[in-house]
């Protein structure tokens, strides 16, 4: 498979930006790689493959915060939901639910 990360030490890489004699070092994750094997030892929660059941729709301000309290209070009881991350049109949101196969939409009002 190869490996998953790698970085190193990098003399003088500020100087490709004007800034001589000035070292770096660096790493990076090959993200691909990880799923791979996450995927291969089947590691991912069972859950997590499920997807949300429910979705709350984000109408923005006061009613986000309150969506936020309700979300957390069906993850709490067990209840795969989510909240779309922003207060987008509200057709957005339904075919955002759609595409996912959601089952539940969930309008709060407060």
């Amino acid at each position: 498979m190869g490996s998953v990360g790698g970085g190193g030490r990098y003399d003088d890489l500020t100087g490709l930006f004007g800034l001589k004699g000035l070292s770096g070092v660096g790493v990076s994750f090959g993200i691909d790689r990880i799923y791979d094997v996450l995927e291969e030892l089947q590691l991912f929660p069972e859950q997590l493959a499920k997807g949300s059941k429910a979705i709350l729709v984000n109408f923005g301000g006061e009613n986000e915060k309150y969506a936020i309290h309700i979300l957390q209070q069906l993850r709490d009881a067990g209840i795969a939901s989510e909240i779309y991350p922003d207060a987008a049109k509200f057709d957005k949101q339904m075919k955002y639910a759609d595409k996912r196969g959601i089952a539940y939409i969930i309008l709060l009002r407060r």
